[in-house]
């Protein structure tokens, strides 16, 4: 085609897929081998003989059905051969009711994708592209399946199962009266501007397929101020993959008739203010992959049903008020890789079930929760776990000396929690182990040689809090100036640090304060050491009157400022804990930045710390 190579030509473009352009000629026959398929993405991977300089190193990605690739008469080495002079025997069809153009043929016993064509007398790519909800490999056995055999001459099937641009202009525009409560987030969404399936242009944050049916709504961080649409509506955009509508300010329920929205992958709603329970009937999320519905006001248990969602692969509901216990069937989430329930209040005992996650699971985030018992020896065998955070619970009982074969564990955090006896001298066999942190616990005794070789060689360290027998490491941050530890740096280091975290605070017109007015305690630096970026807590400790929970979206879901918070002595409309000030702390009038700042999660988990640890009053009255 005459604009294949100036296509290619272009580096953007080398894993993209091609499709002519509309005035796009052909200039001569062009011979390519293909290697690949996606049939969700519904292109080919082929290559050519024009070297590794060409697109992505010799190989590029072809639409279906576009510039005559595989058209039966110069397609080689891909349909299945009979014997020459072999009749060919007729397929056994019958009427389908659903496209009447087309018949439907099932298979009794064994049969291939290439052979039915042949039979059928269509093109393999035409009966592929046919039949995608059912065949996923073109070698697949057919039998029991029934496969839609149409002609080469009627529409793809693919079109005629779609809504009209009409229907779907219609469920787009009713999912507007849903989620944009003044009608100002979403003005692009017009019925003139979108007709005629011009809303895949012309509406924010909607993304459509080659064929104009919309595939993903992306609404993070508009002022939305609704409520999430139905999953009856939602159904109407049968191709829709992805909804994310982070931080849009979204109130309610979490509708149980998501459960029936088959086909999506990816519902991201954290950062609302979203309501209520959490939906058994979401297990019938079959194809879902990533799942937030973090920061909200959820308050339920978590559903066992949800053991079910076997493609799940990211699972957050950070910052809510989720009760109850943590289900053993989420043990069968074979495809999981991330969980964080960090900041709820789920009780119980930690699953030893959960070790059938070995293969996938990467993050586990258990932060500030009411979790009790023992760490379960069976997670030693969680293989593939790069980070555990079991902070700020109620765990108790010894460190499992399984727990060495987590090979590819590189950050651990168990402090705040009791747990007691000494460090297992297996740990020493941690190679990954670069960030422990055990502060606050009931741990003692003495270390052996290789186990303190292998702490005093970890870049962060925070032993602070138990009874171990000297001589131990000594508690160290890389996170100080030029990568010093913490004892080493000194108390300069820690006011320099307190008044840059401040300053690049996401929140309006941040006051100053002296940070002469701070002493610094190392030992309890040591454990403040441990947060990213939370030096900045220190300065406010003397100046609240009660402990404050944060009530926000987690810290790297910031969404738009609130107006300005209640003034010093009030609760803020969100229900912030009442803040008062002391002089030293900020400048006067600094309280309505205080709140802003905590409920933006400027300052992360430290109170949840403060207010679930046992020493959390004497940890206060160091600073």
């Amino acid at each position: 085609m005459s604009d294949f190579r100036g296509f290619f030509s272009n580096r953007a473009n080398r894993n993209a897929v091609y499709r002519p352009s509309p005035n796009a000629t052909l200039v001569e026959p062009h011979a390519i081998l293909l290697i690949g398929y996606d049939n969700e993405g519904q292109y080919w991977r082929a290559r050519n003989s024009w070297g590794p300089s060409f697109a992505d190193e010799g190989s590029f990605n072809v639409a279906y059905g576009v510039a005559g690739v595989l058209s039966p008469e110069d397609s080689y080495g891909l349909e299945w051969q009979p014997k020459p002079g072999v009749p060919v025997p007729q397929l056994p069809l019958t009427a389908s009711l659903k496209f009447p153009a087309c018949k439907v043929y099932k298979p009794a016993s064994q049969e291939y994708m290439s052979r039915v064509a042949w039979r059928a007398g269509v093109p393999l790519e035409r009966l592929l592209l046919d039949n995608l909800d059912k065949i996923k490999e073109p070698d697949e056995n057919l039998q029991g399946k029934e496969i839609l055999v149409c002609p080469d001459s009627a529409p793809p099937t693919s079109a005629l199962a779609s809504p009209s641009a009409s229907a779907q202009l219609d469920a787009l525009l009713a999912i507007k009266d849903a989620v944009d409560k003044k009608g100002a987030a979403l003005r692009s969404w017009d019925p003139a501007k979108g007709a005629g399936g011009a809303f895949c242009r012309a509406f924010l944050g909607v993304k459509c397929d080659v064929a104009g049916d919309v595939v993903a709504i992306g609404l993070r961080g508009l002022a939305l101020g609704g409520a999430l649409p139905s999953g009856a509506l939602l159904g109407e955009l049968p191709k829709l993959i992805t909804l994310d509508c982070t931080n849009a300010g979204l109130t309610g329920p979490v509708p149980i008739d998501y459960g029936s929205l088959a086909a999506i992958k990816e519902l991201r709603l954290g950062g609302n203010s979203l309501s209520g329970t959490l939906p058994s009937e979401l297990s019938g999320m079959a194809s879902v992959e990533v799942l937030n519905l973090a920061g909200g006001n959820l308050a339920a248990a978590l559903p066992d049903s949800w053991g079910a969602l076997t493609k799940l692969k990211a699972l957050n509901l950070s910052g809510n008020a989720l009760t109850g216990t943590l289900p053993a069937s989420f043990g069968g989430l074979g495809s999981l890789q991330s969980l964080d329930l960090h900041s709820n209040q789920v009780g119980g005992q930690l699953p030893a079930a959960w070790a059938g996650l070995a293969a996938s699971l990467r993050a586990l985030n258990l932060d500030s929760n009411t979790l009790d018992g023992s760490l379960p020896k069976e997670w030693g065998a969680l293989a593939s776990l790069a980070t555990l955070n079991l902070a700020a619970n109620q765990l108790q009982g010894p460190l499992p000396p399984e727990w060495s074969g987590l090979a590819k564990l590189t950050a651990l955090n168990l402090g705040f929690n009791q747990l007691t006896g000494s460090v297992p001298d297996a740990w020493a066999k941690l190679s990954s182990l670069k960030d422990l942190n055990l502060a606050y616990n009931k741990l003692g005794g003495a270390l052996g040689p290789a186990l303190s070789a292998k702490l005093s060689a970890l870049p962060n360290l925070i032993l602070v809090g138990n009874a171990f027998k000297a001589p131990a490491p000594k508690d160290r941050s890389s996170r100080a100036p030029g990568g010093a530890a913490v004892a080493a740096a000194g108390p300069a280091y820690i006011p320099a640090n307190i008044v840059k975290d401040w300053k690049a605070c996401p929140v309006k017109s941040p006051k100053s304060w002296d940070p002469a007015v701070f002493v610094p305690n190392l030992d309890t630096m040591s454990v403040l050491a441990q947060f990213s970026n939370l030096q900045g807590s220190c300065s406010i400790v003397p100046s609240l009157n009660t402990c404050v929970l944060p009530d926000s979206p987690a810290a790297d879901d910031f969404g738009p400022l609130p107006a300005a918070a209640s003034s010093a002595g009030g609760g803020d409309a969100d229900g912030m804990t009442t803040l008062g000030t002391v002089d030293g702390c900020c400048k006067k009038e600094c309280t309505d930045v205080l709140l802003q700042a905590i409920k933006y999660r400027c300052f992360d988990r430290l109170w949840v710390a403060f207010c679930t640890a046992s020493r959390a009053s004497s940890f206060r009255a160091g600073l």
